[in-house]
């Protein structure tokens, strides 16, 4: 921990390699609790999306007069949203504080998930997953911008590789958890 600390005091780049450089950066990380949180909440934003995308298949097929591509369609309204978001989020970040961004993100989210997983028709969970994906993408950008103020310059890379972790090494456990409670 002291060696970390004399790395960013210094402003020096630090000189472990390998393991051992990962390892430096876990507990640089670590040591710094609004980080841990704004991973723990990149974790978060991407669970909704997640389990659509693992769950449009067994949706799709629990909508009468739906077929397969009910499931590509249901995915599409949510990057819709998404692409939304990406366009409109200069103009947004500009208006609005970006903890209410934040809020506003993860409560469109949580209301898209609910909203889809009531819906009765392919029609209706379309409208109510472009939430989903608006939610996220407005997300992602505040919680990496987060991430790279609070992080030194020697460390920057290390934390942004803790990013990508979060954002996308979860994928797979959230595929499996949806599955399961899906199939509860």
């Amino acid at each position: 921990m002291l060696a970390i600390a004399k790395h960013v005091i210094q402003g020096e780049r630090t000189q472990s390699n390998g393991f051992a450089a990962a390892f430096d950066g876990v507990r640089y990380v670590r040591s710094h609790p609004r980080m841990v949180a704004i991973l723990g909440a990149i974790v978060l934003a991407n669970s909704a999306m997640e389990a659509l995308r693992t769950l449009a298949p067994g949706l799709a097929d629990s909508w009468e007069g739906t077929g397969p591509e009910a499931a590509g369609l249901l995915i599409g309204a949510t990057s819709a949203g998404a692409t939304t978001a990406v366009l409109t989020f200069s103009l947004l970040a500009r208006r609005v504080a970006p903890h209410r961004l934040l809020i506003l993100g993860f409560t469109l989210q949580a209301l898209g998930a609910i909203g889809v997983a009531l819906s009765p028709s392919l029609t209706v969970a379309m409208v109510v997953s472009f939430p989903i994906g608006f939610g996220f993408a407005l997300l992602i950008p505040l919680l990496t911008a987060g991430l790279q103020e609070l992080s030194t310059d020697a460390f920057r890379g290390r934390v942004m590789s803790a990013f990508s972790m979060a954002h996308l090494g979860v994928r797979p456990g959230w595929a499996i958890m949806a599955g399961g409670i899906a199939t509860l």
